[in-house]
């Protein structure tokens, strides 16, 4: 490892061996991207892209042995990685393509953003050599991290139910708060991608322990594969609503009666929430206006296309939504939660500074459950 880096560091300082800086090719950016030059006509005011070829010193310094490396200058957020022989480009929080240092196995980015002291930014490689770990940059002024607790008082249960509705197996997993009493009902979250709860309890469970929300059960319920997530999940998709309908019957005849009459999951319309962030965002929003009379809110997140039939009808769940300030599909969050407020009806809209990537959901998700159920 410390070869490697030696090496690397010698074709940094190779490629800068004329100045202080590495020759860089500088892509160009897709039509329409969130994210342009810094100048450019229609440039997003919250972020932009800097043409900047970032000091072989600092690229050197910055990575040492490691595949990635994210740091701030000022409100100036940086981006370097080793590429290998591929040509990644930049996922999760900001998805831009990464700038070639020539002559070195190299890429950046330079982004400037004004509320950088703001920002959750997580980032990770697509199309690159190798699995590289999410790299994330969290202002001063960002929420302070949720550190996930390495043992639960309450139990996580897995199950995989033979599904009628959809003609296949499908997971569930279940959280169960600690103290659990099977005589008792809980306000009970629905969470699309469910296998994520197993995770997701660790964080929310010292929440209900400390006494800022209420003992909740969590039940993940587990998405299709590949494309059949889009089409459990997303009305009208490639024209067609019956994918969505049947996981709509797995979900209301199968999934909530199991989850009622073994989990302690609540009957009543207010102690029920519905949540997921991106297609799962959409499915969460679209099935509680769907049945406005079995689920008094829904916290959608980063929806990539909901339809929100109904969210302009007065008597409509209340709405918690959020989407990172760098999503690309932030305009169609903005646009529902401004529909909904033709409803008169609660409508919250939240703009973390951040992007697609989960990190700011599951980070959300305790001040979620309080919204929806109160404290103790």
């Amino acid at each position: 490892m410390m070869f490697r880096a030696m090496l690397a560091t010698a074709a940094i300082a190779a490629a800068g061996a004329t100045g202080a800086h590495a020759q860089t090719t500088f892509p160009d950016l897709p039509s329409g991207s969130l994210v342009q030059d810094c100048g450019a006509t229609g440039a997003n005011p919250d972020i932009c892209r800097l043409r900047e070829a970032v000091p072989a010193a600092t690229l050197a310094t910055q990575l040492g042995e490691a595949r990635a490396a994210v740091w701030r200058e000022g409100d100036r957020l940086l981006v370097a990685v080793r590429t290998g022989s591929a040509e990644p480009m930049l996922a999760g929080s900001i998805l831009a393509p990464l700038a070639k240092a020539e002559g070195a196995d190299l890429a950046t980015l330079v982004v400037r953003i004004p509320r950088l002291d703001e920002a959750l930014i997580d980032v990770f490689l697509v199309g690159g050599e190798g699995p590289v770990t999410p790299q994330v940059y969290r202002g001063p002024k960002a929420p302070p991290a949720q550190t996930p607790i390495p043992q639960l008082r309450g139990r996580v249960v897995e199950e995989t139910l033979d599904s009628k509705a959809l003609g296949a197996p499908r997971g569930l997993t279940v959280y169960l708060p600690p103290g659990f009493d099977q005589a008792r009902t809980y306000p009970v979250a629905y969470l699309a991608d469910g296998r994520s709860v197993a995770f997701y309890a660790r964080l929310i469970e010292p929440a209900i322990l400390d006494g800022r929300v209420r003992p909740v059960v969590l039940v993940g319920v587990h998405s299709g594969q590949g494309q059949q997530r889009a089409i459990d999940y997303l009305l009208d998709w490639k024209g067609s609503d019956a994918g969505f309908e049947a996981h709509e019957r797995f979900f209301l005849e199968e999934v909530m009666p199991r989850a009622e009459t073994l989990y302690g999951a609540s009957r009543k319309r207010e102690e029920r929430l519905v949540t997921g962030k991106s297609n799962g965002g959409d499915w969460a929003l679209d099935i509680a206006l769907r049945h406005p009379d079995l689920f008094a809110q829904a916290a959608p997140a980063a929806m990539a296309r909901s339809k929100a039939k109904g969210v302009e009808t007065p008597g409509r769940p209340r709405l918690f939504v959020t989407t990172g300030l760098f999503d690309p599909g932030i305009t169609r969050s903005r646009e529902t939660a401004a529909r909904a407020r033709a409803s008169g009806d609660e409508v919250v809209l939240v703009e973390p500074v951040s992007g697609h990537g989960g990190l700011f959901y599951q980070e959300r998700l305790v001040e979620i459950l309080a919204w929806a159920f109160g404290r103790p």
